[in-house]
């Protein structure tokens, strides 16, 4: 015999479980969010890397060129 309480209890479950899966798909989502948040970051780092280095280069070459035009 189905009582009020059970009804009650059977809702209630259901509504529980319902926020479990919300609660299951939440952190999916946060989680995938923060690697993507991750692979950015070393996107960015190495990309700062690289115009650090390109940066050295260009530098160490007109330096190159200004000896080289002073030396003539």
């Amino acid at each position: 015999m189905i009582t009020v309480e059970t009804t009650t209890e059977n809702e209630y479950l259901d509504t529980l479980e319902e926020l479990c899966v919300e609660k299951v798909d939440r952190v999916k989502k946060i989680e995938s969010l923060e690697n993507r948040i991750a692979h950015e970051r070393y996107m960015i780092k190495t990309l700062e890397e690289r115009m650090s280095t390109m940066s050295e280069n260009y530098h160490k070459d007109i330096v190159n060129t200004v000896e080289a035009a002073l030396a003539m």
